[in-house]
């Protein structure tokens, strides 16, 4: 079985607020004489990408430097939907989970039932992600546009991780996915010097 968990970039798409809009314009349609032809606009964080340790710090490596073996290999994921909204995910709520070193978590919240951005979305704390970087972890993915709190002032999760050499993904789409062990394929667009990059995300059971 395999499910694709990346969200359709297509023009007016919601996004981070202060992010640039997604435009799609067809410049050419295919002819007899022509093939078809689109131009492209957006930001390196749109719909599900892949944060790189370039994001928070400026001499970090960007996502052309980035291991594919953070990309890919065995996924846990947890749900974690009986998380109110405007919560974070603690590391209480990852004891337990038999989360192994080298996996790639990723959360299932109530933020994948929503198409529209919304500021309380679920999030990732300072102990929560100190727990996964103790763990061990190689990457970690949320069906949210960011992984830590909106507007909360300080880089906590995202520095937290990425500055211990784990990776992130967001935007992911995980209401169709159940609970389990898969294999994860996350494979970002190879951009030099990239903080981020739009990815094509999936799991196979």
């Amino acid at each position: 079985m395999m499910y694709d968990i990346s969200q359709t970039i297509r023009a007016g798409m919601p996004v981070y607020p202060g992010n640039p809009p997604v435009s799609v314009v067809r410049v050419k349609e295919a002819s007899r004489s022509s093939s078809a032809l689109s131009r492209m606009s957006m930001g390196s964080h749109t719909g599900t990408h892949m944060d790189a340790p370039r994001h928070v710090k400026r001499s970090g490596p960007g996502i052309d430097r980035i291991a594919l073996t953070h990309c890919y290999g065995s996924a846990l994921v947890i749900d974690l939907t009986s998380i109110a909204f405007g919560q974070g995910i603690t590391e209480g709520d990852l004891r337990g989970k038999r989360i192994r070193k080298g996996d790639i978590v990723l959360f299932k919240t109530k933020n994948s039932l929503h198409h529209t951005f919304r500021k309380d979305f679920v999030y990732l704390t300072r102990k929560g992600a100190e727990f996964l970087v103790q763990r061990k972890v190689r990457t970690v993915g949320i069906d949210a546009a960011g992984i830590q709190k909106f507007c909360s002032g300080e880089c906590v999760a995202h520095c937290i991780l990425l500055n211990n050499s784990v990776m992130i993904f967001e935007g992911l789409v995980l209401t169709h996915v159940p609970a389990g062990r898969y294999i994860f394929v996350g494979l970002p667009i190879k951009i030099a010097g990239g903080d981020a990059a739009p990815a094509r995300a999936i799991l196979i059971s």
